[in-house]
């Protein structure tokens, strides 16, 4: 599954988003303000971002941000606002910015630009290399080693198998946000598939009370949890 970086403050629009996203195997990650995107950047292997204009004053300040953020991070920016002018969006173009959308916004719009431009950028490999990676990630209480498959939790290995690592790397990876069980299925197991389009939800349970069972082990107080979302899925919660 794609992990996308949506930064907006409109909650009903990033909510449309989010579904329109899901439908397409796409999980958005949403932050509401630009100063709170830096935190995430190291962290989280985003394979876009979707970046609404309005959050500025004025467009010109929003692109130069977005001029600063595509210098180090080689992925697509699709941009949106309700109303641009055509010096705007001539703007958007004469700054690399891949695409925008505008009045009316259209979720499904907003999410079929996003593949399409991550599609392209997986294709042709355009511009130059992506910032490099680090090989150790933390995230709240984790410490994610992707070069030793070893995550970390107050200090002590959880000694996870190989699927239960890429299982508790997905999930924390969107702490603290409700996944259904297809979403971790997808994330997880989807290349293990054989096509059938049934979702063996029984296996992501089993996993998932593994899970629980080794951060039990080594839980000294209430930070770390993942909890069930009755007839939906579950929400690692991660403080």
């Amino acid at each position: 599954m794609k992990t996308v970086l949506l930064l907006t403050n409109q909650l009903h629009l990033a909510l449309k988003i989010s579904s329109a996203g899901n439908k397409n195997n796409v999980f958005i990650n949403n932050v509401s303000q630009f100063d709170k995107i830096t935190s995430l950047l190291d962290s989280y292997d985003f394979s876009a971002f979707i970046i609404d204009l309005s959050i500025w004053n004025s467009v010109d300040l929003a692109i130069k941000d977005i001029y600063l953020l595509k210098k180090d991070y080689n992925v697509p920016f699709i941009v949106f606002k309700n109303e641009l002018t055509n010096e705007d969006k001539s703007s958007i173009y004469e700054n690399n910015i891949e695409d925008y959308v505008y009045k009316p916004i259209d979720a499904e719009e907003i999410i079929i630009k996003t593949i399409h431009w991550i599609d392209n950028y997986s294709r042709f490999s355009i511009n130059s290399p992506s910032k490099k990676k680090k090989d150790v990630k933390t995230f709240n209480n984790f410490t994610v080693n992707l070069k030793n498959f070893k995550i970390i939790y107050n200090d002590v290995d959880m000694e996870l198998t190989p699927k239960e690592f890429h299982l508790m790397y997905f999930l924390i990876q969107q702490s603290n946000q409700v996944l259904s069980r297809e979403q971790i299925f997808n994330g997880v197991w989807k290349s293990d598939n054989d096509g059938n389009s049934y979702i063996p939800s029984r296996i992501v349970d089993i996993h998932i009370s593994h899970l629980r069972d080794k951060i039990n082990e080594v839980r000294t107080n209430n930070d770390v949890s993942i909890e069930t979302v009755r007839g939906f899925g579950y929400l690692l919660k991660n403080k």
